[in-house]
C-alpha cells in the first residue's frame, strides 16, 4: 500500500510543522504540494521533512505556480512540465 497526502501550501503560508506531523502520524509515503514557494521549501526543511521523506522533485516558485513531490522511496528521473491552459510543455 502507498500512502499519499496532498496539500495546498496557501502560497507558502501553510504551517510546516503541522504538515510534517501529519506525514509522520499517517506514515505518508508520497507528499504532493501545490503553491510551493522557496520560503515554504526552506521552512519544510527546517521542520524536518527531508528526514522523513528524503527524495523529492521540487519546483518552488513565488506565487501559486510552484509544486513538489516528496517521497519515502527513490524516484525515477523525469522532466518538469509547465501547464499552459490545456497544453503541457516539457522542460
Amino acid at each position: 500500500m502507498l500512502r499519499v497526502l496532498t496539500a495546498n501550501m496557501l502560497v507558502g503560508d501553510a504551517d510546516p510543522a503541522a504538515l510534517v506531523t501529519l506525514v509522520r502520524e499517517h506514515s505518508v509515503d508520497l507528499l504532493a504540494l501545490q503553491e510551493y514557494t522557496p520560503e515554504a521549501a526552506e521552512r519544510l526543511r527546517v521542520a524536518g521533512l527531508d528526514a522523513v521523506l528524503p527524495y523529492r522533485a521540487a519546483y518552488p516558485v513565488d506565487g501559486v505556480g510552484g509544486s513538489a513531490l516528496y517521497s519515502r522511496y527513490p524516484r525515477q528521473p523525469g522532466g518538469y512540465v509547465i501547464l499552459c491552459g490545456r497544453s503541457a510543455v516539457a522542460q
